[in-house]
């Protein structure tokens, strides 16, 4: 099976960082990718994310430059109305 994903470097917002989520919803829980989180500090990225996942044991932030994504689709360049 060919992989058709090429590494995606292209910012998805509009300057302001942005943050993975991942969760561990229990201590022997296995850690999940919850979402990404646009924020200026990772503190805010917590406190925006924190509603959504209130039951997690931990919370990880990784700043979204620093993590390579690999997609099979181009992302939208042009503004959109």
């Amino acid at each position: 099976m060919r992989d058709e994903r090429t590494r995606t470097t292209a910012p998805r917002s509009d300057g302001e960082p942005e943050w993975e989520a991942f969760a561990r919803r229990s201590a022997d829980a296995t850690l999940e990718h919850v979402g990404s989180v646009t924020a200026p500090t990772a503190a805010a990225a917590h406190e925006a994310l924190a509603p959504l996942v209130p039951d997690a044991a931990a919370v990880w932030l990784c700043p979204a430059d620093e993590v390579a994504r690999f997609d099979d689709r181009t992302l939208a360049t042009e503004e959109r109305p």
